[in-house]
Formats: structure tokens, C-alpha cells, sequence
């Protein structure tokens, strides 16, 4: 009988190990808020913070107005702001990122962005300080770039139980990935430029 119950008891156990590992596994992608842009009833992601295999922050910033100059069509209109070594401030617009469904009708808005990319000790912060989206305008609202209230998203986009709005569902997934890819992109320009190529010629 004793048997029986130790036997019982180690299969209990084993299938509370399992059911957590297959737990952590399935909710593995909100583990690393500090590293991806997610976008919830929870809010959206504050910053990201990337470490650049110990390069100098003059570095990290450099490569940094590289990537800008190469990755922006007008690079003097996207830099609002810099401080070499310390931070830079750009604004960019994305095209047709917000979509949206009411009343039967699919329709896009640009959202135009404000960045900000800090630099320290061999790491940089970037933040997503503000998001507008362009509106054509209606017989209530005229038209123009509206604040979507990043600070405020459960207030403006979430119902009381916590679901998002139907006509907003499209957020939740394209929002976080424009952003991701875009410090993605940065990034990968940071960590294999190689700027020194540049004088071998």
C-alpha cells in the first residue's frame, strides 16, 4: 500500500513539473518585456534595452545616425535631437500600420512616431515615446494627427473584462512587430557594421 501511494504521489509530481515547464515554454515570448515591444491589456511595452557586446556608447551612437541615414528617406528630418554618445531623438512615419474594421468597412491609418534612443555602458534604450495616427478627418473631427494614448491603452482600446475591441484587434499584433523589426534592424546594423571598411578602399 505504501508502494502504492509513493508511486502515486511521484506521478502527481511529475505531472505538476510537466504542466509548469509547458507553461513557462507557451508563455516564453512575455518573459523578455525588456527586450521586445508587447502590446496588452496590460499597456504597451515602456522601452526595450539592448546590449551591444560591450562597444562604446560614441560607437553604439554613431552606427546608430548610420543605420538612421541609411533605414529614413529624408535622415536631416528625422533627427529632432542629439547629444554624440548620449542620446538621439528621431520621428518617422509608418505607413498604413493602423488598420481598422467598423461598421463593415476596413480602412488604414499612417502613424507617425517619436523615438527615443539612449546610450549607456555599452548599451542603448530605445523608447517609443509617443504614437499619432492620421485621421481623414469625418463630419465630427477634421483632419490631422491625432495622439493615440500609448500611456492610456487599456483605457482606450481594452473592454472592462480585459479583450481588446474588435475594430483595434489588428493592434495588439502590428504595433509590436513594426517596432520589433524596426529595433531588430538597428540592432543587427549595430552589431555587424563595420564601419572601418569604409577607409579600406
Amino acid at each position: 500500500m505504501n508502494n502504492t501511494y509513493k508511486n502515486l504521489f511521484n506521478l502527481i509530481l511529475l505531472f505538476i513539473v510537466f504542466g509548469t515547464y509547458i507553461d513557462s515554454f507557451g508563455n516564453n515570448r512575455y518573459s523578455n518585456h525588456d527586450t521586445v515591444f508587447v502590446m496588452s491589456n496590460q499597456g504597451f511595452t515602456d522601452y526595450v534595452v539592448i546590449d551591444c557586446d560591450s562597444l562604446s556608447n560614441e560607437t553604439i551612437f554613431w552606427k546608430s545616425i548610420d543605420w538612421i541615414n541609411k533605414t529614413y528617406k529624408n535622415p536631416n528630418e528625422t533627427i529632432k535631437s542629439q547629444v554624440i554618445g548620449e542620446y538621439i531623438i528621431l520621428e518617422g512615419i509608418a505607413p498604413s500600420l493602423c488598420k481598422m474594421k467598423v461598421l463593415g468597412s476596413s480602412f488604414s491609418e499612417d502613424v507617425r512616431y517619436r523615438i527615443e534612443i539612449l546610450f549607456k555602458n555599452g548599451r542603448y534604450k530605445l523608447d517609443v515615446v509617443s504614437l499619432e495616427s492620421y485621421s481623414r478627418g469625418s463630419q465630427y473631427t477634421p483632419p490631422g494627427w491625432y495622439d493615440m494614448k500609448i500611456d492610456e491603452i487599456r483605457k482606450y482600446y481594452y473592454k472592462a473584462n480585459g479583450q481588446i475591441q474588435p475594430r483595434f484587434k489588428s493592434y495588439e499584433v502590428d504595433i509590436p512587430k513594426y517596432f520589433n523589426e524596426l529595433n531588430q534592424n538597428l540592432k543587427g546594423y549595430i552589431l555587424n557594421s563595420d564601419n572601418s571598411k569604409q577607409n579600406d578602399w
